[in-house]
Formats: structure tokens, C-alpha cells, sequence
């Protein structure tokens, strides 16, 4: 073999591990890429919509708590509206999570469950404390507090498992 020959095979075996090397480089970028997306569109937006669905738990909690000590007095009977109105931004939020993961719809299913219940029993609380007074609002309390104990371990939770899968996706983008 001349050497004309074997430079020509030398550079022809150098140019073809370069495209292969290229070729590994660009699958690698394409799937890192891909990962960011996910990142950007889901988990992300599943942490701020669990952040806002904490909120709105807090927010109900709030507004029911403040019109049930004021007992709807003039200038103070805005809580049960202020309080329906975060409820709405709960239910959304959690539409949109569903939307994003709908693997998680029985999880999803049973923090609305459990919201259902704690808004209905902080309404009717609320309402005992303006209707009847002080003694039948204290009598009700205790079970809006064990409502209100389920609804935020389940959002707790939730958001927990939404933050681990923000730092797996992180972990994993970083090897």
C-alpha cells in the first residue's frame, strides 16, 4: 500500500470517528434538550401550581377564620367570597396539574376530595359562629381543624414529591 493510500485511509478513519463522534454529540444535546423542555413545561410549572394550591388552602383557611371571629359585621362580610374566590383558584390549579400529569389523577382526585370537604366544613363553621355564636362555631372547630390538618399533609405531600422530581430532573441534566 503506497503511502498516498495510507494517509488517505488514516485521514478517511479520523474524518469518520469526528461524524461518529458528532453524531453522538448531537444525540446527546437533542436529549438534553428534551429533558429542559420537560423541566420548562411540566415539573416547573407543577411547583409553582402546588405552591399556588397551598396558598389558596391558606387563603380559604383565612378568610373563613376571619368572617367567623368578625361574624359578618359590617365591613367584615367579605370572607365567604373571598374565600370561594381562592377555592376557584384552587380547583383550577388543580385542573391544570391534571392536565400535566394525568398519572396522577387518583393522587389529584383525593386532594380534591379532601378539599371539598375541609372548604364545606369551614363554610358551615363559619356560619354556625354567625348564626348561632361563639359555642356552636367552637363546637364545629375541632373538625375544620382535623379538615384542615388532611387537606394541607396532602398538599405538603404533594408538593414534596413535585420538588424531588425538579431536583431529579436537575441531577439528571447536570451528568
Amino acid at each position: 500500500m503506497s503511502i498516498r493510500s495510507r494517509n488517505f485511509l488514516s485521514f478517511g478513519i479520523i474524518f469518520l470517528l469526528f461524524l461518529i463522534f458528532g453524531t453522538i454529540q448531537i444525540v446527546n444535546l437533542t436529549s438534553q434538550v428534551k429533558q429542559l423542555e420537560e423541566i420548562k413545561e411540566k415539573t416547573l410549572q407543577s411547583a409553582l401550581l402546588a405552591d399556588q394550591l397551598k396558598l389558596s388552602v391558606v387563603q380559604v383557611q383565612q378568610y373563613l377564620s376571619d368572617i367567623s371571629a368578625t361574624r359578618a359585621q359590617d365591613g367584615f362580610d367579605d370572607g365567604f367570597k373571598l374565600a370561594e374566590a381562592h377555592s376557584k383558584l384552587f380547583y383550577r390549579d388543580l385542573e391544570k396539574l391534571k392536565e400535566l400529569h394525568p398519572t396522577e389523577a387518583k393522587e389529584l382526585d383525593a386532594i380534591k376530595l379532601s378539599f371539598d370537604s375541609y372548604y364545606e366544613m369551614g363554610q358551615k363553621m363559619a356560619n354556625q359562629y354567625i348564626q348561632a355564636g361563639t359555642e356552636k362555631g367552637n363546637e364545629i372547630m375541632p373538625l375544620f381543624d382535623k379538615n384542615s390538618l388532611d387537606i394541607n399533609r396532602k398538599v405538603d405531600d404533594y408538593q414534596k414529591n413535585i420538588y424531588l422530581a425538579l431536583i431529579n430532573h436537575y441531577r439528571i441534566f447536570m451528568i
